[in-house]
């Protein structure tokens, strides 16, 4: 019986994280694959909802294949989490079964069905169902349930989730958050495994998009999107806010925390003036928002600034024959500087 073994990496930079599932996938062809965690002290979110995802996927695709894990039992926090339980390993709780509080919600799988459904038996529509969903993960991130910068951040999160039901075409989608209090900062992940940025965003014929690179740098542009354009006054007249969720989410988490975003073969990252580029490996799209509770303050007085800008930008760009992400160069520099591959 043939056998591969693979050892999760102890680093938990993003570049290690994402190069895991590469190597994961990189894999030849075997009756049985052994994931070792010995080198393995902590998982944190992104790499605990990216991996299980990819750990679940590769397991069904690599079919009759035994997937093995060994020395794990030491890794009590993501087991608490459910991230084991995830992609079928018989260790912690199950996704979603820990109950969660305003420090952390567990790793989380949702059915996208799930959410019609209750719409459905509620007579109440899509939109206002993921607004109480968000508003579970908004409270976590920004530390209060009420206010501005709560109503911007559930704002945005129901664009995310909107784009992930309407749009992504996946049938399921995962979520985690953690406030981290010895470094008071509040991190929420969001994953999906649909047709990814790229797709997306194609349909809109104003954009030109040739690579994952191009399509991420355009997403986080106020105002871009794959669904309502110069042009279709329809779609306009349906979303008006549509393309706004990740612009105003960047804006925010750059300001003291940081913004991540990945599609299939590329990833961004911003943190305050730095953007960096990643190679990556997502079957779909996945996100991570990190707000620092020490500039919540700030980020408060700040946001009718970062809504002025967006929609100054927007108007800008939306006057533009063809977007690329050529001509869009002078936003990326007005907040932040040139993208480092």
């Amino acid at each position: 019986m043939s056998s591969q073994k693979i050892v999760v990496p102890d680093n938990q930079g993003l570049w290690d994280g994402l190069s895991f599932v590469k190597s994961l996938w990189e894999l030849p062809v075997a009756d049985e694959y052994l994931v070792d965690f010995e080198r393995v002290k902590f998982i944190k979110p992104l790499a605990m909802i990216h991996w299980a995802s990819e750990l679940e996927r590769f397991a069904k695709e690599r079919r009759g294949a035994r997937l093995l894990c060994n020395n794990f039992k030491h890794l009590t926090y993501p087991a608490h989490m459910g991230f084991f339980k995830a992609f079928g390993l018989d260790f912690g709780k199950m996704a979603g079964e820990a109950g969660g509080n305003q420090n952390y919600i567990p790793v989380t799988k949702k059915d996208c069905r799930e959410i019609e459904h209750a719409a459905s038996q509620a007579r109440r529509t899509d939109v206002e169902v993921l607004t109480d969903f968000s508003k579970g993960l908004a409270g976590v991130l920004c530390r209060a349930k009420t206010g501005p910068l709560f109503d911007a951040i559930v704002y945005s999160l129901v664009e995310v989730f909107r784009n992930v039901l309407e749009h992504s075409r996946s049938s399921d989608f995962w979520y985690c958050a953690q406030y981290w209090q010895h470094t008071g900062k509040v991190e929420i992940v969001i994953l999906d495994r649909g047709r990814g940025v790229k797709e997306s965003l194609s349909a809109n014929p104003n954009l030109k998009i040739s690579s994952d690179d191009d399509a991420l740098r355009l997403a986080i542009l106020p105002g871009v999107s794959g669904v309502a354009y110069r042009g279709r006054s329809q779609a306009l007249k349906a979303t008006p806010n549509s393309g706004y969720g990740l612009y105003m989410m960047h804006r925010l988490c750059r300001t003291g925390g940081s913004f991540f975003v990945g599609s299939r073969s590329s990833a961004i990252f911003l943190a305050g003036d730095r953007i960096i580029q990643y190679p990556a490996w997502f079957a779909g799209t996945g996100l991570r928002l990190i707000l620092n509770e020490k500039s919540l303050d700030e980020l408060r007085k700040m946001l009718d600034r970062f809504r002025g800008e967006g929609q100054a930008c927007a108007t800008k760009f939306g006057n533009a024959d063809k977007l690329s992400t050529s001509t869009t160069a002078s936003y990326l520099q007005g907040f932040g500087g040139p993208v480092n591959k």
